[in-house]
């Protein structure tokens, strides 16, 4: 029994998801020793010990092929090697002669016309500051005036105190009448009109403010409608009330009638300032005296231009005379206080213009730029072109200008003006040049010669207008760059102040306007854009230096390819011979039989991109992908001039083929070609020494053919760089995991392993220059050979190819080492390269019967491979499996129950009272497993007594080393409670005892010396002695 519970107890060891085992433990069927003693109120009832048990005994490595014992560790080992062939057939290349031929002509250089493109530059931005008057308004002063007049006279008073000393009822009726010629009533007010307001820097001084209100929207040409209110009090009603009114405004404000006004035959302007309205015939309880105020002016006469300010303090002066005609009647209601009359008036003064003058007005102004631009080709003959003289009435640089608004009525500052500049390399024939103001009595626009510039004095030139500048020549003296020859013209817009120096700022001088508020809003950032149109300019002549006359040649002759490859090839880069292959450039010329000199020919001729060739003569020079031939020609000879070179390879990995290579097409009838059609040019010049190049036309020379023929000998491949296609055969191999029936608890479907170090080691050597990806899969299998998912372990590594020696012309195997583990911060192996797959620590999470292993090689697609045909292409793979019995994870679950303690304890608790129990042990354990121990009271009926307590208890993990040397164990007891003090329902204790990892380092490892001791267990009884002993 002991051997089982120790083997389930290692089982826990593996165990990640708790499995159980229950045993039953029964005290009446052990052999065990039964002597009982009581000690005072204790009675000790020892259960006796358990021999040691070790790893050694339970698992031999002779008997199980794939474990091993290493330094005392137990580990599973699997290990084989696998290869892999490749077969690719020979490959040879046949590319036929190519022959043709072209007419050559020499000709004259043409340098009699030249294009110059539209254009439209950035525009022209002016930044006007932002000036404003809208906050006068704010400042201006509100008139205001409020005034009430008492109609009491003294006859008046003494009737209504008359009638109010009255003492019961009135026998006649209180009356009073009202003559005009005697009843009249003056009222008078001065009205005060004061405002200071900071003028804005850039205006200089304020001469009218044209009035309105301020509700009234803009544009209104109407001024500000003054009205006085004149109330009358209803205890006059049926009187005749007469009014005159009179008001006189300071000089500087202009009033006007309004026609609209009642009674306004009775209103006489004076010099209009002063109103006077007289005789008005007041109607209902209110009279409104009504004009216009329409502006305020001669302003200049408030302002200190010393510090820029508007000041006004006057004022103004009304009055109202009132008459009253007519009998009212007094009642002991009426008060005298009713017989009075107010006036009122309440007006803020607005603007609806105004009219003054502005200091000057700087305007930022950022420089522009036109750019023209002249191209000349094929004059890859001429070394210089020094001047050239233009047709000036059929050569002209035409643009246009337009600028919306424009700046009226501002004009410049005396000086200020913008600078038209061009290069003085250009001469402009200012006669024939057609541009704004140019007829005008007083241009506003002048072109000083010496600058090669224009001075443009009036911005609103800008405005619409049309230029048309003829160019008389241009002094170059620049150098033509490969035949190439540009001229780049730039014209520059600067503005300059009085001294015609370059500034960043116009000034606008100061200027006496009607409408500010209409120019100044006007007055914003303005955009002057300039337009250029197509030029087509005529040469006269140009001056040009040459040093021989040259006849262009310019030929094209398809060239094509169509070979049979392998269709294990995906694509080729290069390609190497086994031998170097002769090219052959043959050259002649017909139709220059008679000419007594030699031609000296400067060829370039384009080949196909790919061929790499060489020269060893000094007639011919390999470039990149092309021929470069200086030689000397005889007409008069009758064999061709031979140029010999010699290819060593095929390369198609230039620009012509994007850095791709050349992927064989798949034909119809089954097979791959290696396909290619181009077309061989031969671009240059034959040209003739000792005669001199100038403008003048040279005679033609026709009739002359060149011919040229290119033969390439037959190729045989060596090796190819490029893509091998091929497809490896699967490896696949099925190992049995027999590890004895000492572990074969392990296979219980219960149990859950996870691995500490496991170890995988592949060393693949590679001999040939393809490079492959190995799919490894690994997965464990039960014993229905059904897949175990959670042991399936899928990677690919990557197997670099061998090493080519190009000096060597030698294919160096590479030996590709990998170390594969679930950590490799834990375990790592130097001089492998150390791969980390942390679900590799599952593969025995659940233990198979079996393990499946499949290797099948990919040919690495994504880079370049290198195949030599001449040597055997082939490579292979040993591995090594390490599986360490060293887990990183482990969970046990272990139960067993005694039984019969009812019977066995049942004369005890007759003779004690207070009854308590515990349990004592001694446990040795130094295999590296934490444990943890918890017990539960059952009755006779397998019932848990819920009034019983145990406390659970931890037991430390081994040291791991041996049993045999390990010291004492660990001392380990456990108290038997009762809430109630009845244990007499007691018996069985349920014992479980689980594994866990919280007191361990890294993983735990198993060794044969490793094991549990559990000795000196003894049940323990106290309490009081009820009952008396007994003489027997």
């Amino acid at each position: 029994m002991y051997r089982k519970l120790f083997r389930m107890f290692l089982m826990g060891t593996f165990v990640l998801l708790a499995s159980c085992v229950d045993d039953t433990y029964d005290l009446a069927n052990k052999e065990l020793v039964t002597d009982v003693k009581i000690e005072g109120n204790k009675l000790a009832l020892p259960l006796g010990n358990l021999r040691a048990i070790m790893l050694d005994s339970l698992l031999s490595v002779e008997d199980i092929d794939i474990l091993e014992q290493t330094d005392g560790l137990y580990s599973i080992n699997i290990s084989d090697s696998v290869p892999f062939d490749v077969e690719i057939d020979p490959i040879t290349l046949s590319i036929p002669s190519q022959k043709y031929s072209t007419e050559i002509n020499f000709v004259e250089v043409d340098i009699t016309e030249v294009d110059i493109k539209g254009m439209t530059p950035q525009p022209a931005v002016f930044n006007v500051p932002s000036v404003s008057l809208d906050d006068l308004n704010e400042n201006l002063p509100n008139l205001s005036s409020s005034v009430t007049a008492s109609l009491v006279n003294d006859e008046l008073k003494t009737l209504f105190e008359t009638v109010k000393d009255m003492v019961g009822p009135m026998y006649f009726t209180p009356k009073y009448t009202f003559d005009s010629n005697r009843d009249k009533f003056t009222v008078s007010d001065t009205v005060s009109c004061k405002m200071t307001y900071e003028l804005p820097e850039q205006i200089k001084s304020l001469s009218t403010i044209k009035l309105a209100n301020r509700k009234d929207e803009e544009g209104t040409t109407t001024g500000l409608l003054i009205q006085f209110n004149v109330r009358h009090s209803e205890v006059l009603n049926g009187v005749d009330k007469t009014l005159s009114f009179s008001v006189e405004f300071p000089e500087s404000f202009r009033i006007s009638l309004d026609k609209t006004a009642k009674g306004i035959d009775n209103y006489v302007l004076d010099n209009d300032h002063k109103l006077t309205v007289t005789g008005l015939l007041a109607e209902g309880n209110l009279t409104t005296i009504q004009f216009y105020m329409d502006e305020l002016t001669g302003l200049e006469n408030y302002i200190d231009e010393a510090n820029g300010t508007l000041s006004m303090d006057e004022f103004i002066k009304y009055s109202v005379e009132y008459k009253l005609d007519g009998e009212i009647t007094l009642s002991e209601k009426t008060e005298l206080e009713e017989f009075k009359f107010s006036v009122d008036m309440n007006l803020p003064l607005g603007f609806r213009d105004i009219a003054g003058e502005t200091n000057d007005i700087a305007i930022d102004f950022e420089p522009i730029h036109m750019d023209f631009h002249a191209h000349f080709d094929n004059l890859q003959y001429i070394d210089r072109i020094d001047s050239i003289l233009f047709d000036a009435k059929n050569s002209v640089l035409i643009f246009d200008t337009d600028m919306e608004g424009g700046f009226s009525p501002f004009f410049l500052k005396e000086g200020y003006g913008l600078k038209l500049s061009f290069p003085e390399e250009l001469v402009i024939d200012e006669a024939l040049s057609v541009y704004p103001t140019k007829e005008d009595e007083q241009p506003k626009i002048k072109y000083r010669v010496d600058e090669h510039a224009f001075y443009i004095y009036d911005l609103e030139a800008l405005a619409h207008s049309h230029w048309e500048l003829a160019l008389d020549r241009m002094i170059l003296e620049k150098p033509v760059v490969d035949g190439v020859f540009d001229i780049d013209v730039v014209a520059e817009i600067t503005a300059v102040n009085p001294s015609s120096e370059t500034t960043n700022s116009l000034v606008l001088a100061g200027a006496k306007l009607e409408s500010l508020t209409a120019t100044l809003k006007s007055l914003q950032q303005k955009n002057a854009n300039f337009s250029m149109d197509d030029s087509h300019l005529s040469i006269n002549d140009a001056i040009v230096h040459t040093d021989k006359i040259i006849a262009p040649l310019d030929t094209h002759a398809e060239f094509a390819l169509n070979e049979k490859v392998p269709s294990e090839i995906g694509r080729i880069e290069s390609i190497g011979f086994v031998d170097n292959v002769p090219v052959t450039l043959a050259i002649d010329i017909d139709g220059l039989e008679q000419l007594e000199t030699n031609v000296n020919l400067d060829l370039h001729v384009a080949l196909p991109s790919f061929l790499k060739l060489s020269s060893n003569g000094s007639e011919a020079q390999v470039l990149e992908d092309s021929l470069l031939v200086k030689a000397v020609y005889n007409p008069s000879d009758s064999k061709p001039l031979e140029i010999n070179l010699q290819c060593d390879g095929l390369d198609f990995m230039g620009k012509e083929f994007n850095g791709k290579g050349l992927t064989p097409k798949d034909s119809t009838d089954g097979n791959s070609y290696l396909a290619y059609q181009d077309e061989i040019v031969v671009v240059g010049d034959a040209y003739i020494d000792g005669m001199e190049f100038h403008s003048q036309v040279l005679e033609s020379m026709e009739d002359i053919v060149v011919n040229v023929a290119i033969n390439i000998g037959n190729i045989e491949v060596k090796d190819f760089n490029g893509l091998y296609r091929g497809e490896f055969d699967k490896i696949e191999e099925n190992i049995e995991l027999d590890l004895g029936e000492g572990l074969d608890f392990l296979k219980d479907e219960k149990n859950s392993i996870t691995l500490a170090e496991p170890q995988i080691l592949i060393a693949f050597e590679n001999t040939i220059g393809v490079p492959v990806n190995i799919d490894l899969q690994l997965s464990g299998k039960d014993e229905n050979g059904a897949v175990i998912e959670s042991s399936v372990i899928s990677n690919v590594f990557h197997i670099e190819a061998a090493e080519y020696d190009a000096s060597s012309e030698n294919i160096i195997p590479r030996q590709t080492k990998l170390f594969i583990t679930s950590d490799t911060s834990k375990v790592s192996k130097q001089g492998y390269q150390n791969v980390e797959i942390p679900n590799l620590a599952r593969l025995l999470e659940r233990l198979p019967n079996s393990i499946s292993l499949s290797v099948l090689p990919v040919v690495d697609q994504d880079v370049t491979h290198h195949v030599d045909l001449s040597q055997p292409l082939r490579f292979k793979g040993d591995y090594s499996v390490i599986i360490p019995l060293k887990f990183e994870e482990f969970c046990m679950c272990y139960t067993d129950t005694i039984e019969g303690l009812q019977v066995s304890l049942g004369e005890v608790m007759d003779i004690f009272s207070n009854i308590s129990l515990q349990a004592k042990m001694n446990v040795k354990n130094t295999v590296p497993v934490g444990l943890s121990l918890s017990v539960k009271a059952l009755d006779d009926k397998n019932n848990v007594i819920k009034d019983i307590e145990i406390d659970p208890l931890k037991l430390s993990a081994g040291n791991g080393a041996s049993i045999l040397e390990a010291a004492e164990g660990e001392k380990v007891q456990f108290a038997i409670k009762s809430k109630t003090g009845d244990l007499s329902r007691l018996d069985k204790l349920a014992f479980t005892l689980d594994a866990y990892t919280d007191q361990t380092e890294g993983g735990v490892a198993l060794k044969g010396d490793q094991g549990i001791q559990i000795s000196n267990i003894v049940l323990e009884i106290s309490g009081d002695i009820a009952t008396e002993l007994s003489g027997k």
